[in-house]
């Protein structure tokens, strides 16, 4: 898949002819929520998931969505686009036009853009890891905005790997306005010391990748905790791997010119990345229909893709 296919308010085009308003508030105010998934042979991955996180992302903001069955089958249309292959989607609903510049209480009018595109061309584990360093940009405070909310207003995480990526790291880690570890500029943490994995608890997006490592962990004999991580477990940590729906498990190898245990991805994180390609290989053989099938199926209590 090369092309980005886009589709806006239900028009399908290329990413050269898509538009949207220099008046919409998801450009001019960040007012937006999101969702990003994985695409694999065409098709998304914890579709539902996705699905109710955005729902939920969008009754805290108080942006409308749009009903279930057509945003569904928008992006199945979307999908055929991709011919099966693997790739990368995001549906972004924003607030709507605005042509006022103080549009605080304007009725709402939603904008929805569903892209669709290629997946990122690095291996399912980054093999030679990567080197992070701890941002000195702060994520915001819980009782300001939310963290569980996935918004467009995403200035907090890009200014922290600015940071860290203008010092010549890769990945940003973030602390919390109490000096806890939160999260990456764009992925969960996980750590592994005294013989568990440990994930921060405490103001952080809870990631759908992040659920599912926990379930791994729990199926496959790893000790995994919640809960709050300081910065000093962080640097004596053996083991540190970032974890996002896009770039699945990431391995940290450098935390702020220190090696990361031996230096090299760990045993207990290409452990872990076998059971997570391997549970990818087992829903990718389940038959799960499209996307619209899948929301019909929400009821049914079972994980589909």
């Amino acid at each position: 898949m090369h092309a980005l296919w886009v589709d806006v308010n239900g028009q399908i085009s290329t990413a050269e002819d898509a538009t949207v308003s220099a008046l919409d508030l998801g450009f001019t105010r960040g007012d937006s929520v999101f969702e990003t998934l994985r695409i694999y042979r065409g098709v998304p991955f914890m579709w539902r998931a996705h699905h109710q996180r955005l729902i939920e992302s969008a009754r805290a903001v108080g942006i409308p969505m749009p009903p279930t069955g057509e945003l569904s089958a928008r992006v199945d249309r979307l999908l055929d686009k991709g011919s099966g292959q693997d790739g990368v989607l995001r549906i972004q609903i924003t607030a709507g036009l605005s042509e006022r510049f103080a549009p605080m209480f304007d009725a709402i009018r939603p904008t929805v853009v569903i892209v669709l595109g290629a997946p990122p061309s690095q291996p399912a584990i980054d093999i030679r890891g990567r080197r992070a360093a701890l941002s000195r940009i702060r994520r915001s405070d819980p009782q300001s905005l939310d963290p569980a909310i996935k918004s467009g207003s995403y200035l907090n995480c890009v200014l922290a790997a600015r940071d860290v990526q203008g010092r010549g790291y890769e990945e940003a880690i973030m602390l919390g306005p109490d000096g806890t570890v939160t999260e990456a500029a764009s992925a969960n943490v996980f750590a592994w010391y005294q013989n568990a994995w440990h994930t921060p608890i405490h103001g952080i997006f809870p990631g759908i990748t992040r659920a599912w490592v926990l379930e791994l962990c729990t199926a496959h004999g790893f000790s995994a905790h919640e809960e709050t991580v300081s910065l000093a477990q962080l640097h004596e940590a053996e083991e540190i791997v970032l974890t996002s729906s896009v770039r699945e498990l990431t391995p940290i190898i450098e935390l702020d010119d220190r090696r990361v245990g031996s230096g090299k991805v760990g045993p207990h994180t290409r452990i872990l990345d076998r059971h997570y390609q391997e549970m990818l290989a087992a829903s990718d053989s389940t038959p799960s229909g499209s996307t619209t099938d899948q929301i019909a199926s929400q009821s049914s209590g079972t994980k589909v893709r």
